[in-house]
């Protein structure tokens, strides 16, 4: 996928018509912080991806989910500043699913987090960068993980 990766500073992928993950790679592959410039470039994988799937008739429902799922609850974030509602209900879902994801999973710069120690950081966001009805619905589904694990 990122055979175009020529050095520590060039973009993974920038060749390449696959750009989904590249904000961990970026991530991955640098090591580290990213300047300014890196961080606008790598904000771009969103609208890169939409593009993407644009001519495919069946993701069309998708793409919005690919285009706002770095949009926060209170407008904060990406590419488009939405807010509460006026962002889509898929990509709501997808931005908590996502930080959950990327917090417990091990990385190679860092280890993953313990579940409950993510499941916090989500409570905590919720109403600034998650929608408050979305993680509701996320903390039904893992704490219906815990009573199948109880039970079993």
């Amino acid at each position: 996928m990122c055979d175009s990766i020529t050095s520590p500073r060039t973009l993974p992928c920038e060749d390449s018509k696959v750009h989904t993950g590249c904000h961990s790679l970026c991530l991955e592959y640098w090591g580290g912080k990213l300047t300014d410039e890196e961080y606008q470039l790598m904000r771009e994988h969103v609208r890169i991806g939409a593009r993407i799937l644009e001519p495919i008739e069946a993701y069309a429902g998708i793409i919005p989910v690919v285009l706002h799922h770095h949009e926060y609850y209170d407008g904060s974030g990406y590419p488009d500043n939405l807010s509460g509602e006026d962002n889509d209900l898929g990509a709501r879902i997808f931005t908590v699913a996502v930080h959950y994801d990327a917090l417990i999973s091990d990385r190679p710069y860092r280890a993953g987090l313990p579940r409950e120690t993510v499941i916090g950081f989500i409570k905590e966001d919720s109403g600034t960068k998650f929608d408050p009805k979305v993680v509701d619905a996320f903390l039904e589904v893992m704490a219906q993980e815990d009573r199948e694990a109880v039970s079993s």
